[in-house]
This record gives structure tokens, C-alpha cells and sequence, in this order.
């Protein structure tokens, strides 16, 4: 949790509730170490108390109008989607247009998340490709 992220939106004028309550989950999400949230879109759903398509076209607005920077991630193990990392360009740039990243790991039957430590970043990303998109 960000507190300055979260007293950042707080003081934010002329957004709707909806954008102003999605993007409020992401502050609360934000890492200041790591620079990004990455909260799924049924988490922000729950926790802003939308639809999933309703957090889906406010992020596109959020994102438009500069508020956020959303980037894709993949688990590395199987290709998958993984939630989206969430900057916040007020707080610092994003990463250039384009990047896509990986995750190691993956979650045990427990839901604990297990980190991928046989391989090095390397070689998941030597041997990593980017999914084909749907048609």
C-alpha cells in the first residue's frame, strides 16, 4: 500500500466514481518499492465494487488520460496472462511502450504462490515467446 499514492487520489477533482474508485484500489495496490501494482481486474471488480467490464473500460479511460500506464505480464511457465502491472506516471516513468513481462512461478493447490528459482531470468526469458493473438 501507497500512501502517497492513495492521498494522491484522494486529491484528485473530475473523475467519475467509477474512475475514481478503480484507481483508488490501484494506490491502495501500489508498491513505491517496485513502482507498480498488479491487482487482476476481478480483484479491483470486488474490491471497487463494479463489474468486471465496468473496471475494464474505466482502466481504458484511466489509461487515456494519463492517470495509469498498464503493462501485459505472462507466467513464464506456461505463456498464460497474468494480471497487468499498473504504473503510476505521477509517480515516476513507466517503462517504455511495448514491454511485456513474465512472471516466474506459479500457485501451489494451497493458492500460495510458488516463485520459479530452477531457472534463471535468462534462460526464462531466452526461451520465452509472446502469445499469439486471438483471431
Amino acid at each position: 500500500m501507497s500512501i502517497d499514492a492513495i492521498n494522491w487520489c484522494r486529491e484528485l477533482r473530475g473523475l467519475k466514481g467509477t474512475e475514481k474508485s478503480v484507481l483508488h484500489v490501484i494506490c491502495d495496490r501500489y508498491n513505491d518499492d517496485l513502482g507498480y501494482a498488479w491487482p487482476s481486474i476481478s480483484r479491483i471488480a470486488g474490491e471497487a465494487g463494479w463489474s468486471d467490464r465496468t473496471v475494464t473500460r474505466s482502466l481504458r479511460y484511466l489509461e487515456r488520460e494519463g492517470y495509469i500506464a498498464s503493462y501485459r505480464q505472462f507466467y513464464a511457465h506456461d505463456e498464460s496472462p497474468a494480471s497487468n502491472r499498473y504504473y503510476l506516471p505521477i509517480f515516476g516513468s513507466p517503462p517504455p511502450r511495448g514491454k511485456i513481462f513474465w512472471v516466474g512461478g506459479e500457485f501451489d493447490y494451497n493458492g500460495e504462490w510458488e516463485p520459479d528459482w530452477t531457472s534463471s531470468q535468462e534462460e526464462l526469458i531466452d526461451g520465452w515467446r509472446l502469445p499469439d493473438a486471438p483471431s
